[in-house]
């Protein structure tokens, strides 16, 4: 048995994507996943490992990156048709969708020489799910992670619209206790899981 926490985008879309992976590996694997962005107290032996997303500074935990963050501006093709932003200055008439979590867009607005001022209108979500689905309905941009788009891009649902990105400083990493030694099943996920992690990097 291997219990693990979760950001539920990242549960949804990047582990999802790879979970035929891992049970076609381990069949035998019984895995308890709490999606949840939680931090997770590994005092309460509820849980063996857990993915945060942060900046990986934590002295009470062993740490380990699996992906870094960089963000981009994604849209649904029927939006990218509607705007038809020639360049970065036209997307003042858009809608961004805003996750207020992962408040990146005055950063990547300030890169590209715009201002949040400046934009037209904005939508706010708690969750990137919710706003990564707004983006596929067509209702704007929206700035998130490539690792949470992966099989919109792959089937079109969303497309990037610029080539800016910009480096949140943050990423996705694995954390385990420092006080309690993994389960044996508990180090062959925390393997496989860092395999499957560096072949998205080596790939991305």
């Amino acid at each position: 048995q291997v219990r693990l926490s979760m950001p539920p985008a990242f549960a949804n879309t990047w582990f999802a994507r790879r979970m035929p992976s891992l049970t076609g590996r381990y069949p035998g694997l019984n895995l308890h996943l709490s999606a949840s962005a939680d931090n997770v107290d590994f005092n309460s032996h509820i849980y063996d490992l857990a993915v945060r997303y942060f900046d990986g500074q934590d002295d009470n935990l062993h740490v380990l990156l699996l992906l870094p963050d960089e963000v981009s501006v994604y849209c649904s093709p029927a939006y990218r048709e509607w705007l038809q932003a020639v360049n970065v200055e036209d997307m003042t008439r858009a809608t961004l969708l805003i996750t207020t979590s992962h408040a990146n867009w005055s950063r990547w607005l300030a890169q590209v020489g715009l201002s949040f001022d400046g934009m037209t209108s904005h939508l706010r979500f708690d969750q990137s799910e919710t706003a990564i689905d707004a983006a596929r309905r067509s209702q704007g941009l929206v700035l998130t992670s490539p690792w949470l788009v992966e099989e919109d891009l792959n089937k079109n649902n969303l497309v990037q619209l610029f080539p800016h990105k910009l480096r949140t400083g943050k990423g996705y990493y694995l954390v385990t206790s420092k006080d309690r030694p993994l389960t044996a099943a508990a180090q062959q996920f925390r393997d496989w899981l860092t395999a499957a992690a560096c072949c998205s990097v080596d790939e991305g």
